[in-house]
């Protein structure tokens, strides 16, 4: 078991793996750690307790409220949309559909004539 008592990759993890990674251009490792640490403190846990993964923690940060994280509204939509961003690159869910799973070919000209 990880160090962290996680089962999983921590925020701390994903930090790291941005940190070093260098096929990401210098400002958006800088903007996606900015905003992984930003959550981590307005969820007011460590960074090595929250688990990297979206799923995981998109319930409590969409509930953060900009007034309890002492930034501006758009601040912390940013760092919201960041962190998404980062965790999903973190884990290779890049391209993934939200929902369900593609159509099949058949159904893909119904869909477009709604």
């Amino acid at each position: 078991m990880p160090e962290n008592g996680l089962l999983e990759p921590s925020f701390a993890d994903a930090i790291a793996a941005i940190e070093h990674a260098k096929e990401l251009p210098a400002w958006k490792r800088v903007h996606w750690c900015c905003s992984l640490r930003m959550i981590a403190k307005a969820l007011e846990r460590p960074p090595e307790s929250i688990a990297a993964r979206w799923g995981a923690v998109a319930l409590k940060v969409n509930l953060l409220h900009h007034a309890n994280s002492a930034v501006e509204w758009k601040t912390l939509a940013n760092h919201k949309s960041n962190a998404k961003a980062a965790l999903f690159w973190f884990r290779g869910e890049q391209g993934l559909l939200r929902r369900g799973r593609p159509l099949l070919p058949q159904w893909q000209p119904l869909r477009r004539g709604l």
